[in-house]
């Protein structure tokens, strides 16, 4: 919002604002699921009519060239717990007799995907759109960064040997973002823990739904002979081979703009006339938005137009912006403004 007014202060101050109407609608509520966007929307609707819809938000490619984004993965959270004894047991006298939750959680998380990193439950990617060979040329269009991202990083291969990160993005991911099942380092102690948990991320795209997604896990889950449960075991029943799968609040679909659309092609041109390479266009970003609400509300084309830099520690300590991506910003919209009113 900031690289947005001072692009129409600075068009006003040289006498060159366009005539062009804008209208900001701000979600404070994303990194929540957006919970209340739907019934706003509902509400205001018919108040947002426009010719285009920008989303001005997340990381640019990690070449740092000037780039058009079409879509976004969806996104949804499931959590599990896993259990074994009702009490803390010493390791030493119980080890090798009392199921360990830890353990058992280690292996219903390693189900999850194959040798080769691809997910291994049932149907899971059967409901993915396919990729179409517009996009797929779009990528190959894009230059290949893996080799200096992965050396940036300390890495030397990524998770399917061979494949761009672009391309990766474009399929469903199942990251698990967190485990806990006691302490570690000099807080760690010789027991085994009642229960373990785990919080699971899964990135969808195109054709996958939440509800689809979370019975798709459960089934999976069973078929490892667990016994699936929104809930902890009832008292008095065995619970090694309970797991209590909580699917939380807040997921929502994938979304994804045509890379033919007509927007698309008129927006590239209008950037393309800034200094600098030709603009990318991305199929998708790896992150996620609700823009399906948008889309479902708004009958208008949407595209994304980031600006933060790919390395800014997003959702990590030490987030930030480059400032030369705020100053690119300002003059990618000011000059967005006058090619969208000139046309």
């Amino acid at each position: 919002m900031i690289a947005l007014m001072a692009a129409i202060d600075a068009l006003t101050a040289a006498g060159a604002m366009p005539d062009v109407g804008i209208k900001l609608f701000l979600d404070g509520e994303e990194e929540r699921g957006s919970p209340t966007l739907a019934g706003v929307l509902e509400q205001v609707g018919e108040d947002l009519d426009a010719d285009v819809l920008l989303f001005c938000d997340g990381p640019m490619h990690q070449s740092r060239r000037r780039q058009l984004t079409l879509g976004v993965r969806g996104s949804m959270t499931i959590d599990v717990r896993t259990f074994g004894p009702n009490r803390p047991l010493h390791s030493g006298h119980y080890g090798n007799w009392a199921p360990n939750p830890n353990e058992t959680l280690m292996r219903l998380l390693v189900s999850l995907k194959d040798a080769q990193g691809q997910p291994a439950i049932e149907g899971f990617v059967e409901d993915v759109a396919p990729v179409t060979s517009l996009e797929r040329a779009a990528i190959r269009a894009m230059p290949s960064i893996d080799a200096a991202l992965a050396s940036e990083l300390g890495l030397d291969t990524n998770e399917i040997d061979g494949e761009r990160i672009e391309e990766a993005i474009l399929r469903p991911a199942i990251v698990v973002r967190g485990l806990y099942g006691g302490a570690v380092g000099d807080r760690a102690r010789n027991i085994i823990e009642p229960d373990a948990q785990a919080s699971i991320n899964v990135r969808l795209v195109p054709g996958q739904t939440p509800e689809r997604v979370a019975a798709q896990f459960t089934a999976h889950f069973a078929d490892q002979g667990m016994t699936v449960s929104p809930d902890a075991p009832p008292a008095g029943t065995a619970r090694e081979n309970h797991l209590q799968l909580t699917v939380r609040p807040g997921g929502y679909r994938a979304f994804r703009t045509p890379a033919d659309a007509p927007i698309v092609q008129q927006l590239k041109q209008i950037m393309d006339r800034l200094p600098g390479p030709e603009t990318l266009i991305t199929p998708t970003m790896g992150g996620s938005l609700p823009i399906y609400l948008f889309e479902e509300s708004l009958d208008m084309p949407i595209v994304i137009l980031p600006i933060a830099n790919h390395d800014n520690n997003q959702h990590g300590r030490n987030e930030n912006l480059r400032l030369q991506n705020l100053f690119d910003a300002i003059e990618l919209y000011a000059e967005i403004l006058a090619g969208l009113a000139e046309q």
